[in-house]
């Protein structure tokens, strides 16, 4: 969460990413994989959907060069244990606007939370 590369910004709120593994295949084509290793609860298929979203729009932004073209179904969050791959969506922009409308409402929140008594 350290790298200045993996972070970026959405709705006014600095946002990290990080892939466990990059994918490229035949020319052009670049995804990214993250791995979930816990075996209390399968992740749902929405939060799977949003942080699949997030690594789609990770790649894009950070990784492919001006000819490098992201591919939405080689962005895959890995539930590990629930044996379950979960694809970037196809209506991963409408997730974008989600995600990008909650961190606007955290940016516009953020100054009146109070950490404890002081």
């Amino acid at each position: 969460g350290n790298d200045p590369a993996h972070r970026f910004e959405i709705g006014g709120v600095c946002v990290t990413v990080m892939p466990d593994l990059i994918v490229q295949g035949r020319g052009p084509k670049f995804g990214a994989l993250k791995f979930r290793y816990v075996k209390t609860k399968p992740i749902t298929d929405k939060w799977a959907a949003y942080s699949a979203t997030l690594l789609h729009q990770f790649v894009e932004e950070r990784l492919s060069g001006p000819d490098g073209a992201v591919d939405r179904r080689r962005c895959n969050f890995v539930d590990v244990f629930a044996g379950r791959v979960h694809e970037a969506p196809s209506n991963f922009k409408e997730l974008r606007k989600d995600v990008e409308a909650a961190c606007w409402h955290i940016k516009e929140l953020w100054p009146s939370v109070r950490m404890g008594d002081s």
